[in-house]
């Protein structure tokens, strides 16, 4: 809390120490970035080790194929004993978290627009397009289409 206080007050004398307009669009990119990394430091922190570094190994992996048992050999872990850590920790279990990652990375991708539905699928490591679709209607309650249109793009 007292890191986001200090930060607010050096940015609004940031804010305050630009005059021109066109620089406004950087110090909000920044303030952004800057209190995004501070949120995910603070959700690793409460979190043991191993989990944190699964964490961490699920962000980094998020494109593709990312499963436990990998998760647990790059740890060095038993999958059973991690998964239990995990769950215990974090209220979900490993595949559940993979889910909904990937599912909030669909979601920004939709909005984006660049890539089409399929690529989106191919590119967070879905078998299919169908499976795809159905692991996003159960998370958002929409299909990825619909989810699409209702952003606008």
């Amino acid at each position: 809390d007292e890191k986001c206080y200090a930060l607010s007050d050096y940015y609004i004398n940031e804010i305050e120490a630009r005059v021109d307009m066109n620089n406004w669009g950087k110090i909000m990119e920044e303030i952004c970035k800057h209190y995004i990394e501070l949120v995910r430091a603070g959700r690793e922190r409460k979190y043991s080790l191993p989990v944190s570094r699964a964490i961490r190994y699920i962000d980094q992996h998020i494109y593709g194929t990312c499963k436990l048992k990998d998760i647990a050999k790059e740890l060095k872990l038993h999958s059973n004993y991690l998964s239990s850590l995990f769950k215990d920790e974090t209220g979900i279990s490993v595949t559940q978290y993979i889910r909904n990652k990937k599912i909030e990375e669909a979601k920004y991708l939709l909005r984006n627009g660049e890539f089409s539905i399929s690529e989106i699928a191919e590119m967070l490591g879905f078998n299919s397009l169908s499976y795809f679709s159905k692991v996003f209607q159960q998370g958002v309650g929409c299909s990825p289409r619909e989810y699409r249109h209702i952003e606008g793009k």
